[in-house]
């Protein structure tokens, strides 16, 4: 709005124009800039919770006109009515929230988790494991290959430099 009605030549347009004619032209001129520059209002409804159950509503509802009926006679028995299903509200609402949180989390806990699955191994014979258990064998042969070696008598020694403990099967399938 600033950078166009600087543009517009005022002097050329109010000069030989009566008041009436030059206060329409000024009106019509910022007509359009609030037109061009000025957004509309959007209403904006509130977000509705999904979480809320059906059962919570209808208490919602009969909370407001609980509340109505007291405020149209007011007494102690309606305002104690009105107090009885407000708080009766607030802790369904309550309660449909943890519900919700505690599926939402799970979901998300569900999509964040990685299963794992063991590949396809190749044996030294140049196959491919087939089964979980074909694998864990093929990677307990490999780990006690590299991490003992056998002494003169045919016995497998732990290398006490490795720095490592000797895989079993069992103890991968344990795994």
């Amino acid at each position: 709005m600033i950078k166009n009605l600087p543009a517009v030549n005022w002097k050329e347009q109010f000069d030989v124009k009566s008041v009436e004619d030059m206060w329409i032209y000024l009106k019509s001129e910022l007509w359009k800039q609030i037109v061009e520059h000025i957004p509309l209002k959007v209403d904006r409804k509130p977000k509705k919770k999904d979480y809320i159950s059906r059962a919570t509503k209808k208490h919602m509802k009969k909370r407001s006109k609980a509340w109505k009926r007291y405020r149209q006679f007011r007494s102690g028995k309606n305002y104690g009515e009105y107090k009885k299903i407000r708080n009766k509200v607030n802790e369904m609402a309550r309660s449909d929230e943890d519900a919700y949180r505690k599926r939402f989390y799970g979901h998300m806990r569900k999509l964040q988790t990685v299963n794992d699955v063991v590949t396809a191994l190749k044996k030294e014979d140049g196959e491919l494991t087939v089964t979980d258990r074909e694998a864990v064998d093929e990677l307990a042969n490999c780990f006690q290959k590299i991490f003992t070696k056998e002494d003169s008598n045919g016995f497998h020694q732990v290398e006490e430099d490795a720095g490592m403990i000797p895989v079993s099967t069992s103890a991968l399938k344990q795994l």
